[in-house]
């Protein structure tokens, strides 16, 4: 335990390093808070004039806080994000420093009441590992909402109505670095960014990916049932020989006996039935056998195109943004309803998916589609994107980081097919490399690559035409 504390205190914030990031935040003295948010379990965001919105990630592991560019992340409403949009919606900075020289910063803003008049309220954030916290206080120091309570029983009570009492610094913390660049750490934190934009996702989207999830372990059960079912009924189906053995042979069984000498097999026997009624038994179990065997082929086709429908859903919102993902959660609640005709009426611009040998190439059949593809369902900047080199066409992405020089190729042929092409060269390039042009589906190429595709394998056509039938594509 005491190695992890260690550890946990060499990432944390030092005392200097909160000094010097709350001097240079207090430049934005005057600045209005245009929006408020919290964007995960304990993250919380505002707005620093036009440019940039400040983070507060009081996460009890790691606390920090970061600048980054405007996204538009969903709100997560809790009291503590009602309060500070109620209270601070609108607010300008005041003054931003260091509380009693700790890694605590204060947060002071003008503001307005229900009644229109000035007050002054305080935003107070501690980073301290294990016990960080945000407190909203009123201009006397009264704690008005607080991230993480407690009760007046504990060593530094916080809770509403109680006046902010700042921690006691505790000896022994580990020095201050000798140099610490504000703002590299302030606006360095893009992998911190990326993995707070998936926490939120799963934070706000997780109901319907367990929703899902679920769904899909479900199908799993159902197929293997039905398959039990096939192999059952494939064992009677050929039990009507029996029934006609009986009446050819009628003094072959008796009322009573329990078995049947078939050709030196033995059948089993209901005693307390006829030969008749044993025979038309065994006709009863042939048809039946059959209706199963039908049906239940019928039905584990459909089964197996609904998870890999499901499956691919779940693909998608794993791998798209923010902005993408409400419209494909709006098809996954749809993709449960039977009336899908009646039913279908988000609108999801939803791309197709070809599985080979475990890798994904997903295309757009529009420029929509295309667009949504190329900037929304594909945040990852390392997967490559492919498109018929100056000829109007489907956008191709192969969801795989280094790909071996046979996907490369498969993905060059599909690129070509989607594009109603037979053959061509066809450009590709990392996703990263890739500008959205001026109108929807148009991108602009800062570097590619190319190859010449002069025919496409039965593999490729098979694939793509089993991508084209699935219902799922066509929203």
């Amino acid at each position: 335990m005491r190695y992890v504390n260690d550890i946990i205190r060499a990432m944390a914030l030092r005392s200097k390093q909160i000094r010097l990031i709350a001097e240079y935040l207090d430049s934005y003295r005057g600045s209005r808070v245009t929006r408020f948010t919290q964007t995960g379990k304990s993250v919380f965001c505002f707005n620093l004039g036009k440019d940039f919105y400040l983070t507060l990630d009081l996460d009890n592991r790691d606390p920090c806080l970061f600048m980054g560019e405007e996204e538009n992340g969903k709100n997560i409403s809790t009291p503590l994000s009602a309060m500070l949009r109620k209270m601070l919606s609108g607010a300008t900075i005041a003054e931003v420093k260091q509380e009693n020289h700790d890694r605590v910063i204060r947060f002071s803003f003008h503001a307005t009441n229900e009644v229109f008049e000035p007050i002054v309220l305080h935003l107070i954030a501690e980073f301290i590992p294990t016990k960080s916290n945000l407190s909203l206080l009123d201009e006397n120091d009264r704690i008005l909402a607080c991230l993480r309570s407690n009760t007046i029983l504990d060593p530094r009570p916080i809770f509403h109505g109680i006046t902010y009492t700042p921690p006691l610094q505790k000896a022994g913390l580990a020095e201050d670095p000798e140099t610490f660049d504000v703002k590299e750490y302030l606006f360095g934190q893009q992998a911190r960014e990326d993995r707070l934009r998936e926490e939120r996702k799963r934070t706000v989207y997780e109901p319907l990916y367990r929703q899902m999830k679920a769904r899909i372990k479900s199908l799993k059960h159902k197929i293997k049932q039905i398959e039990s079912d096939i192999e059952t009924a494939k064992k009677h189906v050929s039990d009507s020989q029996y029934g006609t053995y009986i009446f050819t042979y009628p003094n072959a069984i008796v009322l009573g006996d329990k078995t049947m000498d078939y050709y030196g097999e033995s059948i089993p026997l209901d005693p307390r039935k006829s030969p008749n009624q044993n025979a038309d038994a065994f006709f009863k179990r042939t048809k039946k056998a059959k209706t199963t065997i039908a049906l239940g082929e019928e039905n584990l086709v459909k089964t197996k195109d609904e998870l890999r429908q499901c499956e691919d859903l779940l693909f998608l919102a794993s791998s798209c943004d923010e902005e993408a993902l409400p419209s494909l959660m709006g098809y996954l609640k749809l993709g449960a309803t039977q009336n899908k005709k009646k039913e279908k009426t988000v609108d999801v611009r939803m791309p197709c998916i070809i599985r080979i040998e475990g890798t994904s190439y997903l295309f757009g059949r529009n420029a929509k589609e295309n667009d949504y593809l190329t900037f929304s369902y594909s945040h990852n900047g390392n997967y490559l994107w492919f498109h018929p080199k100056d000829k109007q066409g489907a956008h191709l992405l192969l969801a795989k980081e280094n790909p071996s020089e046979k996907e490369i190729g498969f993905a060059c042929e599909l690129a070509l097919l989607c594009s109603k092409e037979e053959d061509g060269e066809v450009q590709y390039a990392p996703r990263k490399s890739i500008r959205k042009g001026s109108v929807p589906g148009q991108v602009i190429l800062s570097s590619y690559q190319s190859a010449y595709i002069r025919h496409i394998s039965s593999t490729c056509r098979e694939a793509f035409l089993q991508a084209s039938k699935s219902d799922i594509h066509h929203g």
